[in-house]
């Protein structure tokens, strides 16, 4: 899924390149290498002046290429007191932008501007032309209203380059930005996919939810994993973020540091602005502890003076391995100029009045999860677990209670204390039978239907670097608190508890029927079916004691804190996304995924649907509700030999679909059978397990809107859902048995069972038996159907 998928960098370089491509055929001379802004103003303004018709792709890929880097500006804006440098800069080249549109939009409107209308071809120093290096388009609406504008040349000191710029101006400063502007994007969605339980919880919501979540939670995590791959040194969500927003300082400290490398210049930058993972302490301001989770590094460093003595530690310590030239750097200067810079970008005067919603640093800002994760990871709670321990409640703030719901995510910080590590405790022990046996379960789709688990469990394994918390992981976990925020109150977060044990237990006991009616099957099919029924109550087996058992941990720790049973239940039971995330592999892995092969186990699905089709056409009984929407979820070539139901020769197409003739022989060898598909039943599945956009990609890439829509609209048209196939398959093997005696066909059955087991030697008695079931049933039903509706004919084979 993740290969056809987008955001906001892929979209402006693909635009970019399309559009670039399409000026330089046109005005091959005027688009010099190396390409220029002063070079894509000239080559519009020659192609505007001879008249030409710019086609609607070109149109399209510039206003797309001009809305993601204005989107870019104007986050840019969003966190700043004043202009830097990059700002005016930045404004340049949209400028440029802007007069290359409206160049562009006359070409087309107008068919050719006369000369003395336009302003004149901007002049650019060589300077200004390298700015486009490090830059490349934007502008919003109002680009489509100009015709030309005169250009002014950024002011002001020239920062230094960052240190990868690919051929279409994205620097690392630019991609890390539209990584944040994604990130903002999906915590967006996922806020609103919460809040829409605040109407009434049920399962179906909460698996909607929890799949928008899921695939929010994927894109993110994706995008991410490209960016690092394009860029090693944004790693995490603080490298990422002093990229996008402190360039200036990056660039001061070049100059400080006599030229270091960029990735230098970045982590010092980050460390002072946002902590480094070592800084695990309390600091005390008159008789208020101020906690590093609370406030960005920088702004301590301004208030505590000794948050601002290990700031300069820190930079000493960095400086003096990065060599002997280094280690003349003036520490003290060094972290002055990151606070500066920082406090200019994320302290805005009009916060301090009214809370904030900024995404980074408001009260449910990603940064300050970030900074918590990693006091958490210094602490030694993201690692393999030996024993189930938790922080006290209370030791991180006031004790989350659902009577007095959290309004942002930094009044969870407490919760989170206890919540993690019973995270870390529950996904390092899923599906374990010992220190190091696990057992693989890839038909429940666990990793799909549940990403927070394999991110957990790849930082587990990360145990040689602490100071690396993936953005991936820490978004995942902002949004299992984001989850919280959006639903508690009003013990909603109770009732989501209550649906997933309601859920759980309805599986459990279909599953163990599934197997008390499978018992007896003596072939090769139905004790594969038996097994992986086994399987899946075995799972959910596990959701349910760690949901409801007094010892959470199992019985693996010696001793429990008295509060360890409810930051279990916060954890697993009470957190909206955990919650959903089990509930969503319980009902398509276990639901639908084992359910598929037990609703058809031993033929019985098949049986009925082709007899309930043959009486519903021969108009011998009212439509059933049940059948019809069994019906319509199994509908293709597993069930009809044809991919639909027939409406005449139904014992033909029975034993076609049976894999056989009409007429084959006992000793005949059948053709195997169509399996039943969970993706081709399911919508739901298809999009949330199978992980199958295909069909939704139009140009070979999706956004992220795009992807939410069609998994939206999956939940709406789905069917599958609520049908619980497991106990479905078991009513309709009794259903079958029913029809024998309805039809009186005992004796007959009998008989055939025994010719069956005479020809095979008696070793499969349950087998024979089902057959002759079959066989006399089908005789006894279709073909009379077949008389009713075609009389004169003939049965064929």
């Amino acid at each position: 899924m993740s290969q056809l998928i987008a955001g906001r960098c892929a979209a402006y370089k693909k635009a970019t390149k399309r559009f670039l491509e399409w000026l330089r055929t046109e005005e091959p001379v005027a688009m010099k290498r190396p390409q220029t802004v002063a070079s894509i103003v000239a080559a519009a303004r020659a192609y505007a002046a001879r008249g030409g018709t710019v086609p609607g792709s070109a149109r399209d890929d510039l206003a797309r290429a001009i809305a993601v880097r204005t989107e870019v500006r104007e986050m840019h804006r969003a966190h700043a007191q004043s202009e830097s440098d990059a700002d005016r800069a930045h404004d340049h080249f949209l400028a440029a932008l802007a007069c290359v549109s409206g160049l562009l939009r006359n070409a087309t409107e107008h068919a050719r501007e006369p000369e003395a209308t336009q302003a004149p071809a901007p002049e650019l120093t060589e300077v200004d032309e390298n700015a486009f290096a490090a830059l490349a388009l934007d502008d919003d609406e109002a680009v489509y209203d100009i015709d030309t504008v005169e250009l002014e040349r950024p002011s002001g000191p020239q920062k230094l380059a960052p240190a990868v710029v690919d051929a279409f101006g994205v620097s690392e400063a630019f991609a890390a930005s539209c990584l944040l502007l994604d990130v903002e994007e999906a915590l967006s969605r996922i806020t609103e996919a919460w809040r829409a339980l605040r109407g009434g919880v049920c399962a179906r919501t909460l698996l909607e939810a929890t799949a928008v979540t899921n695939a929010a939670v994927r894109h993110v995590n994706s995008l991410a994993a490209k960016l690092e791959a394009e860029h090693p040194a944004l790693a995490t969500l603080e490298h990422v973020t002093a990229a996008a927003y402190l360039g200036d300082a990056i660039s001061e400290v070049r100059r400080f540091g006599g030229g270091i490398s960029y990735s230098v210049a970045l982590s010092l930058v980050s460390d002072t602005a946002f902590g480094n993972a070592g800084q695990t302490g309390f600091d005390r301001v008159g008789n208020e502890e101020i906690t590093k989770y609370r406030m960005i590094n920088a702004i301590s460093i301004d208030l505590l003076p000794t948050a601002r003595s290990r700031a300069i530690s820190h930079v000493e310590a960095v400086t003096a391995r990065a060599g002997r030239r280094l280690s003349r750097m003036p520490a003290g200067a060094v972290v002055s100029i990151v606070a500066k810079h920082a406090v200019d970008r994320f302290v805005r005067p009009e916060d301090l009045t009214r809370p904030s919603d900024d995404c980074l640093s408001g009260g449910s800002g990603l940064l300050f999860t970030s900074q918590f994760l990693r006091c958490m990871e210094a602490g030694n709670m993201l690692c393999e677990p030996r024993t189930y321990s938790t922080p006290r409640a209370g030791y991180f703030g006031r004790p989350w209670d659902e009577r007095h719901p959290a309004r942002s995510t930094l009044e969870l910080m407490d919760y989170s204390g206890g919540v993690i590590p019973a995270l870390v405790f529950a996904t390092f022990f899923e599906s374990r039978l010992g220190p190091n046996q696990q057992i693989e379960l890839p038909d429940l789709h666990l990793d799909e239907c549940m990403p927070l688990w394999p991110l957990l469990r790849a930082q587990i394994a990360r145990t040689r670097d602490r100071e690396l918390l993936p953005v991936g992981l820490v978004v995942a976990l902002h949004a299992a608190l984001l989850s919280v925020v959006a639903v508690n109150g009003d013990e909603r977060c109770a009732e989501v508890g209550a649906t997933l044990k309601v859920g759980v237990a309805e599986l459990r006991a279909d599953t163990r029927d599934a197997q008390r009616a499978l018992a007896a099957v003596d072939d090769k099919y139905g004790t594969l079916v038996t097994q992986n029924a086994k399987l899946g109550d075995w799972w959910l087996e596990q959701v349910w004691d760690r949901a409801s058992t007094r010892d959470p941990t199992g019985g693996r720790s010696l001793s429990l804190a008295p509060g360890i049973v409810a930051q279990r239940d916060n954890a697993l039971v009470l957190n909206p996304w955990v919650a959903g995330q089990q509930l969503l592999t319980a009902t398509l892995g276990v639901g639908i995924g084992v359910g598929l092969t037990v609703v058809d186990a031993v033929g019985q699905a098949r049986l009925v649907l082709h007899v309930y089709n043959a009486l519903r056409r021969a108009g011998q009984v009212d439509a059933l509700v049940s059948l019809d929407v069994l019906s319509r979820v199994l509908e293709g070539k597993a069930l009809w030999f044809g991919g639909r139901a027939v409406a005449n020769n139904f014992l033909k197409h029975y034993y076609h679909a049976m894999g056989m003739g009409a007429n084959a022989r006992p000793t005949d060898k059948n053709r195997a059978l169509v399996p039943y598909e969970g993706a081709e039943a399911s919508p739901v599945f298809r999009r949330c397990a199978a992980l199958d956009l295909a069909d939704l990609a139009t140009d070979g890439a999706l956004g992220l809107d795009e992807v939410l829509a069609g998994t939206r609209a999956a939940f709406a048209a789905d069917e599958c859902l609520d049908l619980r196939l497991n106990s479905l398959g078991v009513r309709l093997a009794n259903l079958v048995d029913e029809m024998v005696d309805v039809c009186d066909l005992r004796a007959a059955v009998r008989a055939a069972a025994a010719a069956r087991g005479g020809r095979r030697g008696g070793d499969k008695p349950t087998l024979d038996r089902r057959a002759a079931t079959h066989q006399e049933l089908t005789a006894a039903l279709l073909i009379p159907c077949d008389m009713i509706v075609d009389p004169d004919a003939p049965l064929e084979a």
